[in-house]
C-alpha cells in the first residue's frame, strides 16, 4: 500500500489554487477526532483551499473512527428560481439524504424543513449525534454550494478578483493572491450525457 501525503489539484478553477496543496502541511501534528470539522480548530480554513480541507477532514476523521473505505455521490440540480429542487446524497451506495430546496431552503422532508442550508450545521450539532449523519449533512450542504456555481460562467473572468469576491474565503480569494488567480479556462465541465467520465482521470492519483 502507497500513501501519499498532501493534495492533488486535477481540475481548479484557478491556476493558483493548485499551489494551495502545500497549505495542507499545517494539519501536521493534528490529535485525529472523530468530528470532521476538526481541522477548521486546528489550523485557519480561510488560508487553506476549502474543498481539499473538507477532504483532509473527513479523511483524518474516518481514520479516528477506524472507517476503512467511504464513498460519498451527490445529485444536485442548479438553481431554479421559478421550481423547487431536489439534492439527494448517497453514503457508500445508500440514499441518506434527500432534500426538497426553494433556493437556500429545505422545504423537506422532516425534520430539516424550514432549514437554511447556510446555517443548517450549528442546528444539525445541537440535534445529532451520530457522526455519520453530521458528514452527511456537512457534505450535502458542501454541495449545493458548489453547484450554485453552476449558474456563472467563469471563463468570462481573466482573474479571480472578477469575481467581486476576494473577502478572504479561502487561498485564492485573498488580496494579493485573488488579483495573480489565472482562470482555468474550460474547466467548468459538463458529463450530464457522459457520467462514466466524471471520475475518470481520479486515475492519476490513484496509482501512486
Amino acid at each position: 500500500m502507497h500513501h501519499r501525503r498532501g493534495g492533488i489539484a486535477l481540475r481548479t478553477p484557478w491556476d493558483l489554487c493548485r499551489k494551495s496543496t502545500g497549505m495542507l502541511g499545517l494539519l501536521a501534528g493534528m490529535p485525529l477526532s472523530p468530528d470532521a470539522q476538526a481541522v477548521y480548530r486546528h489550523s485557519n480554513g480561510r488560508a487553506q483551499c476549502t474543498h481539499l480541507f473538507d477532504l483532509a477532514g473527513l479523511a483524518a476523521a474516518h481514520a479516528a473512527r477506524g472507517t476503512t473505505k467511504r464513498e460519498y455521490d451527490i445529485e444536485v440540480p442548479c438553481i431554479d428560481p421559478d421550481e423547487p429542487r431536489r439534492a439527494r446524497l448517497r453514503v457508500d451506495g445508500r440514499e441518506v439524504l434527500r432534500w426538497t430546496l426553494e433556493r437556500n431552503s429545505i422545504v423537506a422532508p422532516e425534520p430539516f424543513a424550514g432549514q437554511d442550508v447556510r446555517t443548517v450545521m450549528p442546528w444539525a450539532k445541537s440535534r445529532f449525534i451520530h457522526r455519520d449523519t453530521l458528514e452527511a449533512v456537512m457534505v450535502l450542504r458542501r454541495a449545493i454550494f458548489v453547484a450554485g456555481n453552476r449558474m456563472f460562467d467563469m471563463d468570462r473572468m481573466a482573474r479571480a478578483s472578477g469575481t467581486g469576491h476576494v473577502d478572504g474565503a479561502c487561498y485564492v480569494f485573498r488580496r494579493g493572491v485573488a488579483d495573480l488567480a489565472r482562470r482555468v479556462r474550460g474547466s467548468t465541465l459538463d458529463f450530464g450525457d457522459a457520467p462514466g467520465r466524471l471520475l475518470a482521470d481520479l486515475t492519476t492519483g490513484a496509482s501512486s
